[in-house]
């Protein structure tokens, strides 16, 4: 017997350690196909034990079958170990053949799946697992014994009892021996592979990647997610999903868990979402896509944080504050590697990126760093330059000051050109010189004395420098030389004139000028247009041409000028310039020439004698009057006047009072024309006739004027002693309106007066004859 149980624990023993192993070696395929391959393994197990009997009697029979359907819930749960008992059930039958104990056997079997699958779902402490399940496989054994040899059993439990919970502390205590030598080794493992995939991998990426499938393989995890953490804040790079690895970038709201993790340093476990998990969006979804346990951990490089992994599982109790350990070794490990990666990847894309040169030189004055932009300025490759001296990129006359102020610099560690801009000369490849920046900063906090040199070409710029001081050097010179008074204000006060402007208000030197309100020099009339033009002329407005104002100059008198206002940079303020032209001299020769223009034309539509309207400018006004008529189809009125026995006054009072009585008699026809409203025109028709013309009158504002104008020639009271009318001077006056009419000649108007006004002298004289 006792070398039967000893047979016994040692196939227990291989049986545990190569089920051990080979279950944990597919813990990355799929949870079904995992939990098939677990229950198959932990069936063959117990089939196996159950070849390996012990005989208590010849009624009696032990085995350790319940060991692999334990090992098979504690790796597979229900599903597992539901198909080893099944298996277990039928190799009893079919080796045993079929019987009452056969049926007792195969119940309890499944009993056992049950509890044991229930247990490893619930308990997820290791020890105290182990004996929960070990005890409910022993109750349902001793039960089943009970029920099947019931004058025995007393006998045989004791043994029996001591077997089995034997053989399951001996398991237990294997397999967590096997499990802690595991985890170390696969913490070793991912340590080392860890390691070398930082040194060897460059793109960050790919370390993002390596890190996440680790952690997860080490843990037995199905899901996962990779967040870094840039400026404070979660940014979500990689997601693995069922084996299917997802590139991701977007930030992501950082959640309670997430703080507490950053905040204590610590990892958060959720070891059961069943009972506990976290609530978000995120986590909601991975919760209805299976994962039941995962652990949030979170990675450091000295003081701050980097990086944050999540990563779940299908089964509760993968994930417990007993990996805080296996965390805690990593870390530090992944935290500077992630550190590094990123700042080298900052590093690079800042280096890659800017046209700048960026040279890094060791202690002795030899190239190890050499960018892109240090090849597009100099011509010269990585690899030309790599482990060369800093004097190949310098003009010789540069070389024999440079490598003594390196070498008192490497010696020292400080400098008098570090962190300061030098201009200098660099030297091509193919032998031209240009000009450039250099700033030098030295770094030794490796132990390791490094020059950081970083290089601008400034061609272009040195270019336009010239350009623009040559520039600035013709315009200074054609302000100065301006025939134009040139003034800039600036918030309302004079900051520049030149010489021409000093001439134009009479001061003989700018200080006289500079820093004065402008608008003392303006007009009191003008100044609120200055005013306002100096307030709105802006840089991106158009500038205002040709603004007539009135300056005063220094001795009090008054210049009419011309100006242009427009918006200009000042010495870093908005300043407004004013080209101011003298237009004094033009101002009164406009004046001289619109007097003699105004001449001319009074000339020519003027009676010369009475200085009312002409006959000319009468036809050209009865013309437009009769057009516009015709178009909005109204009438037009005309009076045409004569005075009575005019002949007979010239030859009893002379000419010259012939003229003055003219005169008169025109004033009071422009008064009677002023009377009638606007439009209305008094010209003088010729020799002692006169008209006054109504564009828009009918017969009774003709009629109207007309009484006007009798009125006002009887109140001049002119004596004619050799009238037959009256013995003062009288008027007859034709009185017509005519609806003008496509067709009519304005000239039938005129007739038609000219008949009233014959009518008028026939009758009498002294009286108005009217028709329409």
């Amino acid at each position: 017997m006792i070398q039967h149980l000893f047979n016994n624990f040692a196939v227990l023993t291989i049986e545990v350690l190569l089920g051990g192993w080979l279950l944990r070696k597919f813990t990355d395929v799929r949870p079904f196909i995992r939990r098939l391959f677990i229950g198959v393994i932990s069936g063959s197990i117990g089939i196996l034990l159950m070849l390996f009997t012990i005989n208590l009697s010849n009624t009696v029979l032990l085995d350790a079958r319940q060991i692999a359907i334990i090992m098979a819930a504690n790796f597979g749960g229900l599903p597992a170990s539901f198909i080893t008992a099944l298996m277990i059930a039928l190799f009893r039958v079919s080796y045993f053949g079929v019987s009452t104990a056969a049926y007792l056997a195969m119940a309890s079997a499944f009993l056992m799946a049950f509890a044991t699958g229930w247990i490893s779902t619930k308990v997820h402490r290791y020890t105290l697992k182990w004996l929960f399940m070990i005890g409910a496989t022993l109750t349902i054994s001793v039960f089943t014994i009970y029920l099947q040899l019931p004058e025995q059993a007393l006998e045989a439990l004791p043994a029996y009892a001591f077997f089995i919970l034997a053989c399951g502390i001996y398991s237990m205590l294997v397999l967590g021996l096997q499990q802690r030598v595991n985890e170390e080794h696969q913490i070793k493992t991912a340590f080392t592979s860890l390691a070398k995939v930082y040194y060897e991998t460059k793109d960050a990426s790919e370390i993002y990647a390596a890190t996440l499938k680790r952690l997860m393989e080490l843990f037995g995890a199905e899901f996962g997610t990779f967040c870094i953490i840039q400026q404070g804040q979660l940014l979500l790079v990689l997601r693995i999903e069922g084996g299917r690895q997802e590139r991701i970038k977007r930030l992501v709201p950082e959640d309670a868990q997430s703080r507490q993790a950053l905040r204590t340093r610590k990892s958060v476990f959720y070891t059961d979402w069943n009972r506990h998990r976290p609530h978000n969006p995120e986590d909601d979804e991975l919760y209805r896509q299976g994962v039941r346990s995962s652990a949030q951990i979170p990675f450091f490089h000295g003081d701050k944080a980097v990086a944050l992994a999540n990563i779940g599982a299908s089964k509760a109790g993968t994930f417990s504050v007993a990996d805080e350990m296996a965390f805690s070794f990593l870390s530090p490990l992944i935290g500077m590697g992630i550190a590094h990666k990123n700042a080298e990847a900052n590093f690079q894309i800042i280096s890659e990126a800017t046209s700048d040169a960026i040279v890094i030189a060791d202690k002795a004055g030899r190239i190890i760093h050499w960018n892109r932009g240090a090849e597009r300025m100099f011509g010269y490759t990585a690899g030309e330059v790599a482990g060369q001296s800093l004097t190949m990129i310098m003009p010789e006359r540069y070389r024999r000051a440079h490598e003594e102020g390196y070498a008192r610099a490497a010696e020292s560690g400080t400098s008098t050109v570090m962190n300061k801009l030098i201009e200098m000369y660099g030297l091509r490849k193919n032998g031209t010189e240009f000009p450039l920046e250099l700033t030098i900063n030295n770094h030794d906090r490796t132990g390791f004395t490094l020059f950081i040199g970083i290089i601008r070409d400034v061609t272009v710029r040195k270019l336009v420098e010239k350009e623009l001081r040559e520039s600035e050097l013709r315009h200074r010179r054609l302000i100065e030389l301006s025939p134009e008074a040139i003034v800039v204000v600036t918030v309302g006060r004079i900051g520049f004139v030149n010489a021409q402007a000093l001439r134009l208000i009479g001061a003989s030197d700018e200080n006289d000028l500079i820093g004065r309100e402008v608008l003392d020099f303006v007009h009191e009339e003008d100044r609120d247009a200055v005013r306002h033009a100096l307030q709105n002329v802006t840089l991106e407005s158009e500038p205002l041409e040709n603004w007539d104002s009135r300056y005063i100059r220094m001795d009090g008198s008054l210049i009419d000028v011309e100006i242009a206002v427009a918006a200009i940079p000042y010495h870093d303020q908005v300043g407004v310039m004013l080209i101011v032209r003298d237009v004094t001299e033009r101002k009164q020769a406009q004046m001289k020439l619109e007097a003699a223009n105004q001449l001319l034309t009074d000339l020519a539509v003027r009676d010369g004698l009475t200085g009312i309207a002409n006959r000319r400018h009468f036809e050209e006004r009865l013309t437009d009057a009769w057009a516009h008529a015709v178009q909005h189809e109204t009438t037009v009125a005309l009076l045409l006047c004569d005075i009575d026995f005019f002949k007979n006054y010239n030859d009893t009072y002379g000419h010259p009072e012939g003229d003055h009585c003219l005169k008169q008699v025109a004033q009071a026809l422009e008064h009677a024309a002023a009377a009638a409203g606007e439009g209305a025109l008094a010209a003088r028709y010729g020799g002692e006739e006169f008209v006054l013309l109504l564009p828009r009158g009918n017969l009774e504002a003709a009629l109207r004027a007309a009484g006007t104008f009798r009125f006002g020639v009887a109140e001049l009271a002119i004596p004619h002693s050799t009238s037959n009318a009256d013995d003062y001077v009288t008027v007859s006056i034709g009185a017509a309106s005519l609806r003008a009419v496509a067709g009519r000649d304005p000239g039938d108007l005129v007739n038609l007066a000219d008949r009233m006004l014959y009518r008028a002298k026939q009758e009498g004289r002294n009286q108005v004859i009217g028709a329409d």
